[in-house]
């Protein structure tokens, strides 16, 4: 039952961040894009390392990935997300 609940997290959140940039008008790079729907999740979690070296003004790739199906992706996510919030 679990399963079920996380997926409806997930896709909830992604439809909150697509709206939210709609309303604001951010564009991600198309490679920030298409590597975040790449299925392999190395592919995933280079393209979030590479946004880490070099972050844009909004945390959206933090946020799509906090969701990743991937475990890993998640855990790098979540630990970009608490440095954001430490301030750096």
């Amino acid at each position: 039952m679990a399963q079920p609940a996380r997926a409806n997290l997930s896709q909830a959140t992604t439809t909150s961040v697509a709206q939210y940039n709609e309303r604001i008008q951010v564009q991600e790079p198309a490679w920030l894009t298409a590597a975040r729907e790449d299925p392999d999740p190395s592919v995933r979690l280079h393209a979030l390392e590479t946004w880490a070296q070099n972050p844009g003004e909004t945390l959206d790739p933090v946020t799509y990935a906090l969701v990743d199906p991937d475990e890993s992706v998640r855990t790098r996510a979540q630990a970009l997300w608490e440095e954001a919030l430490a301030g750096r």
